[in-house]
């Protein structure tokens, strides 16, 4: 069984808060419904139901609302690559190469033509083996065919 949280300690007394109990029916609360004498003492799925209870009970008295749970953030592509060698180009720049050789391509194969393009441009074949430099000079490339460059973040 796993601990209780810091989150869910902090959790219970803003709820606790939010309800308006007092010490003593908060230490009851305790006592009576989970046999411990300090929310530090729950096992963290007793402390998840204590606070589902008090949720319960704070939105049916008006006192409080359930945020939705955030979205995970959506994984871009090419973050994987993030903290690599600080030489070669970065998940942004081969993004906005890819974007751009969108703009441009007319191949029925992009995906092959960017390879046969990069390796005519800077000597490589692969868009993740490019280092910043070489990065460079395929953006200035792609902009004399006539693709406009969108910045990503």
């Amino acid at each position: 069984m796993s601990t209780i949280t810091k989150d869910q300690i902090k959790r219970i007394h803003i709820l606790k808060a939010a309800l308006g109990w007092t010490e003593d029916k908060y230490r009851d609360v305790l006592a009576f419904k989970y046999g411990v004498e300090s929310s530090k003492e729950l096992e963290a799925l007793a402390a998840a139901a204590l606070i589902n209870d008090m949720e319960q009970q704070a939105i049916a008295a008006g006192k409080w609302q359930k945020r939705p749970a955030k979205a995970p953030e959506k994984k871009r592509k090419y973050d994987e690559l993030l903290g690599r060698d600080p030489f070669l180009a970065s998940p942004a720049q081969l993004r906005m190469i890819e974007a751009m050789w969108q703009q441009v391509a007319r191949s029925p194969e992009p995906d092959k033509a960017l390879g046969h393009f990069l390796k005519r441009i800077v000597k490589c074949e692969h868009i993740t083996w490019i280092d910043k430099n070489d990065a460079h000079k395929v953006i200035k490339a792609l902009q004399q065919m006539g693709a406009q460059a969108k910045p990503t973040a």
